[in-house]
Protein backbone atom coordinates (compact mmCIF):
# COMPACT_ATOMS: atom_id res chain seq x y z
CA UNK A 1 0.00 0.00 0.00
CA UNK A 2 2.84 2.68 1.07
CA UNK A 3 4.46 1.43 -2.39
CA UNK A 4 1.62 2.77 -4.28
CA UNK A 5 0.51 5.75 -2.75
CA UNK A 6 4.94 6.48 -3.08
CA UNK A 7 3.89 5.97 -6.81
CA UNK A 8 0.87 7.05 -7.12
CA UNK A 9 0.90 9.71 -10.18
CA UNK A 10 -2.31 11.46 -8.76
CA UNK A 11 -0.09 12.38 -5.38
CA UNK A 12 2.70 14.40 -7.10
CA UNK A 13 0.58 17.29 -8.65
CA UNK A 14 -0.79 18.33 -5.51
CA UNK A 15 2.33 18.10 -3.36
CA UNK A 16 4.22 19.67 -6.12
CA UNK A 17 1.53 23.05 -6.19
CA UNK A 18 1.42 22.94 -2.74
CA UNK A 19 5.27 23.44 -2.31
CA UNK A 20 5.07 25.92 -5.73
CA UNK A 21 2.56 27.94 -3.85
CA UNK A 22 4.49 28.29 -0.59
CA UNK A 23 7.59 29.37 -2.58
CA UNK A 24 5.49 31.80 -4.72
CA UNK A 25 4.04 33.29 -1.53
CA UNK A 26 7.80 33.18 0.48
CA UNK A 27 8.99 35.01 -2.40
CA UNK A 28 5.90 37.59 -2.85
CA UNK A 29 6.77 38.45 0.62
CA UNK A 30 10.71 38.75 -0.12
CA UNK A 31 9.81 41.20 -3.41
CA UNK A 32 7.14 43.64 -0.65
CA UNK A 33 9.79 43.77 2.20
CA UNK A 34 12.30 44.97 -0.63
CA UNK A 35 10.29 47.71 -2.23
CA UNK A 36 8.43 48.34 1.35
CA UNK A 37 12.47 49.65 2.03
CA UNK A 38 12.66 50.89 -1.42
CA UNK A 39 9.71 53.24 -0.66
CA UNK A 40 10.86 53.91 2.83
CA UNK A 41 14.35 55.26 1.46
CA UNK A 42 12.72 57.26 -0.86
CA UNK A 43 10.65 59.22 0.99
CA UNK A 44 13.28 59.61 3.65
CA UNK A 45 15.57 60.81 0.97
CA UNK A 46 13.11 62.90 -0.09
CA UNK A 47 12.38 64.54 3.23
CA UNK A 48 15.94 64.85 3.69
CA UNK A 49 16.18 67.25 0.03
CA UNK A 50 13.29 69.33 1.24
CA UNK A 51 14.47 69.88 4.82
CA UNK A 52 18.09 70.75 3.32
CA UNK A 53 16.08 72.98 1.11
CA UNK A 54 14.09 75.19 3.16
CA UNK A 55 17.39 75.54 5.72
CA UNK A 56 19.28 78.30 5.07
Amino acid sequence: MTKIQETDPILFPSEANENKGEKKRAGQGIVLVIAAIGIMAFVIYMTMIVFATTQS
